[in-house]
């Protein structure tokens, strides 16, 4: 997965992308030295032929989000109230108070910005990949896996907490196949401590 951690603030977020986005690893001690003599391999998870997108796209996906916190933060209560009291996610939530979503948000920001239609793709559909348009449904998918693996890992959760579910239309998308997210969760705490021993 190129986007398997967000990560927390600082340093610590680049270690973790770059060490799941390299198209190649090398294999490092315990406090984040080469180990000697190098041993290179390639990246399994690399997506290189997408990557700048993918990457991108995991990076600027919530923007719609820092937007709402910062323009309209006293809805936050009255769109946590509709999830504790409906049992709605934190979309509906959204568009419930609101009228829309932070992804909407984020799509029309995109617009404003003259992004390419791909990362407003990205930003609109990525709780949703099955919605995307087919032209870009594998980088949305690809995006919506990353950011849900991080988000039930623990890994970068944020006001809406573990309202997430992972779309089985996502996997089929790109050609994931249980064992293989099975693998990837089995990974994530050591890859996760790796990451902040090296800091």
């Amino acid at each position: 997965m190129i986007i398997s951690f967000k990560g927390g603030p600082g340093a610590a977020s680049v270690w973790m992308h770059m060490a799941c986005t390299g198209p190649i690893n090398i294999k490092i001690d315990n406090k984040g030295h080469p180990v000697q003599p190098l041993w290179f391999r390639d990246n399994p998870y690399s997506i290189l032929d997408i990557a700048d997108i993918v990457f991108t796209g995991g990076i600027i996906h919530n923007i719609g989000k820092t937007a709402i916190a910062i323009f309209v933060q006293n809805t936050y209560n009255d769109i946590m109230n509709e999830i504790n009291t409906k049992g709605s996610t934190f979309s509906e939530a959204e568009k419930a108070v609101m009228g829309y979503s932070h992804q909407e948000i984020s799509e029309k920001i995109l617009e404003k910005w003259n992004f390419p239609p791909v990362l407003k793709a990205i930003a609109r559909y990525y709780s949703e990949p099955e919605k995307a348009p087919e032209e870009f449904k594998q980088e949305v998918s690809i995006v919506h896996i990353a950011n849900t693996v991080s988000i039930m890992a623990g890994i970068g959760i944020g006001s809406d907490g573990l309202f997430h579910q992972l779309s089985s239309d996502a996997l089929e998308s790109t050609g994931m196949k249980n064992e293989e997210l099975e693998e990837l969760f089995a990974k994530i705490p050591e890859m996760t401590k790796q990451v902040q021993e090296i800091q």
